[in-house]
């Protein structure tokens, strides 16, 4: 028998919520594991079996994360792929700054001009 979490909740009584919070995790976690977008990780069904110990015989099909290993220089080089990511995104987001900014002032003008054009 695999362990079905939306069961647990019901046969006890809790909504997603109060599970996150016995948990220590965010309601909408709790929610992605019983839609099956994700899968519990060790440290949550641990948590799950001291405070439910109904469960402790419960299988589950818990993967171990991979660990990926690479060398120093490709280290390097992922590193500065990165940092030349994020100087875009901060290119890109002051650019939309000034966009912004220009369009406020261009508001700004018009709502003036249509004022003077009202007062004459």
């Amino acid at each position: 028998m695999e362990l079905d979490l939306r069961k647990l909740r019901d046969e006890n009584k809790l909504k997603q919520s109060e599970l996150a919070n016995i948990l220590g995790v965010k309601q909408p976690y709790i929610s992605s594991i019983e839609r099956g977008r994700y899968e519990i990780s060790k440290e949550i069904l641990e948590r799950l079996k001291e405070r439910f110990p109904e469960i402790q015989h419960i299988k589950t099909n818990i993967r171990e994360k991979e660990v990926i290993t690479v060398d120093e220089s490709e280290a390097k080089n992922l590193m500065n792929i990165i940092a030349e990511q994020l100087q875009r995104i901060k290119e890109k987001d002051e650019q939309i700054s000034r966009l912004l900014t220009l369009i406020e002032d261009c508001q700004q003008k018009i709502t003036q001009l249509q004022n003077d054009i009202r007062g004459k």
